[in-house]
């Protein structure tokens, strides 16, 4: 819940200082059950869900200040999505290399492989 809401909150704070692409990583994924990997993965992409997890927790003071953040942050366009990576399962490892790919060498494969 108000955990989870923190990375949107700081991955949107580095996007504006540096003004630089991102791509918003889940590290340790293999430490996790995957429908705990899905729920996060639904909350960041649609705010909404994460919003209503935080009223259904709605048990301090936290929760609230985590909706007013995610509600001042739905007007930017940020990336929303996470990829989840696990070094120990090889997962997300693709995507991740796609993404930088795509991102500096227009999707033009530099692996001779």
């Amino acid at each position: 819940g108000v955990q989870t809401c923190a990375l949107p909150i700081f991955s949107s704070s580095i996007h504006f200082r540096f003004n630089t692409p991102m791509l918003n990583i889940l590290g340790k994924s293999d430490s996790v059950e995957p429908e705990v990997i899905e729920q996060i993965r639904d909350w960041a992409m649609t705010p909404d869900l994460m919003m209503s997890s935080l009223y259904e927790n709605m048990d301090s003071a936290k929760p609230l200040a985590a909706i007013e953040f995610l509600r001042a942050m739905e007007s930017f366009p940020i990336h929303r999505d996470l990829i989840p990576i696990s070094s120990v399962e090889m997962e997300g490892m693709e995507d991740l290399y796609n993404y930088i790919q795509m991102l500096f060498f227009g999707g033009e494969d530099l692996s001779p492989d």
